[in-house]
């Protein structure tokens, strides 16, 4: 569960260049609840100028929740592409890249404002991320990333108000279940695709696995429920232990990895399989490592929330809302050799998300 203490003023997006990724953020504003530091992610090359603290689980399973509208948007997802996508969403899609210089899509008010979810909190948290934004606010296309459009084209919200076409068990998971947390009240289901399963969800950070400096962490940067074990774990030669996680887990610190609930994979989502998420215009590979609650989604590593570039404490670290989305790869040859090294899981997983793109 991410913790809000306080609210924070508008934000200005603003265009920032990391390498070939091309990266969108908002300028500053005051301070708040503190987080600490997201780094730059993974993604497709660019087109134009734009750029909890966890609770508890059962043994093996990690703890999620969190919070955030996804925000109002002019319109519905266009989710259109073939497979299984669902029916309609919330969230605002505008425009195309036509010609000169791509503008990123700020119509429905990402990275505009903080609706009261919190905007930088450099204030109290020096290394956080400059410019983010955190308004539960799913961006919609066009992000100025050619990878990334396509992928949100395929892949409208879902929950409970707008079901998916094909679930995988029509079930709503909430984003959070504390009182007066902003996602309280807000749900997520996991859909079919061609190849894939997704969902669009918050995410908490969940520190469990290996223990580092990092994680559990010390105050205020604390992990308050760690477990030194996930559900998957790592043999001596890189590849996934699908039965124990606890001799050799993950580290949150150090690898990307995603969580699903525990009620949601078995016999659909193979253990240690690549999981496609994109936040904003960013895009990076993770591993399945890890199982949570059965009723809660949307969570991910310590070093997933460094990659997409937001606010990656133990303690209170994520993102709100509707706003970043999973897609993990089904069937076989969707687990890397090696599931701790990150050239084999970025090659297969580029591979793996050409494969979905083509057949949906």
């Amino acid at each position: 569960m991410i913790q809000r203490t306080g609210f924070r003023r508008l934000c200005v997006p603003a265009l920032v260049f990391a390498g070939s990724l091309v990266l969108i953020g908002c300028g500053t504003s005051d301070s708040p609840p503190a987080r600490s530091s997201p780094g730059a992610s993974s993604g497709g090359p660019p087109a134009g100028s734009n750029g909890g603290s966890s609770g508890t689980s059962g043994s093996g399973s990690s703890s999620n929740g969190s919070g955030g509208s996804s925000g109002s948007g002019a319109g519905s997802d266009a989710g259109t592409g073939g497979g299984d996508a669902t029916v309609g969403g919330s969230d605002a899609t505008a425009g195309g890249e036509g010609g000169g210089a791509c503008v990123p899509n700020t119509s429905n008010g990402w990275m505009s404002n903080d609706a009261g979810y919190g905007c930088n909190d450099k204030g109290t948290e020096p290394n956080n991320p400059p410019g983010f934004c955190d308004n539960g606010i799913r961006m919609m296309p066009p992000t100025c990333n050619p990878l990334v459009d396509p992928i949100l084209a395929r892949t409208p919200l879902a929950d409970a108000t707008h079901p998916c076409k094909v679930p995988t068990n029509g079930k709503s998971y909430v984003l959070d279940d504390t009182p007066g947390d902003p996602d309280t009240g807000k749900t997520a289901q996991m859909c079919k695709l061609n190849g894939a399963v997704y969902w669009v969800a918050d995410q908490d950070v969940d520190c469990d696995g290996r223990r580092t400096a990092t994680c559990p962490g010390t105050p205020p940067n604390m992990d308050c429920c760690f477990q030194n074990q996930d559900t998957f774990g790592v043999n001596a030669d890189g590849s996934i232990n699908p039965t124990d996680g606890k001799t050799n887990p993950f580290s949150s610190a150090d690898d990307q990895y995603v969580v699903i609930p525990d009620d949601n994979w078995q016999g659909l989502v193979p253990p240690g399989t690549i999981v496609a998420v994109v936040y904003g215009n960013k895009v990076t590979f993770a591993i399945f490592a890890d199982t949570g609650p059965t009723n809660i989604i949307g969570e991910g590593s310590v070093a997933l929330a460094k990659a997409l570039g937001y606010p990656s404490s133990p303690a209170n670290g994520g993102v709100e809302g509707n706003t970043v989305t999973y897609i993990a790869f089904t069937g076989t040859g969707t687990v890397p050799s090696n599931v701790e090294d990150r050239p084999t899981i970025e090659a297969l997983g580029n591979q793996l998300l050409q494969q979905f793109l083509a057949n949906n």
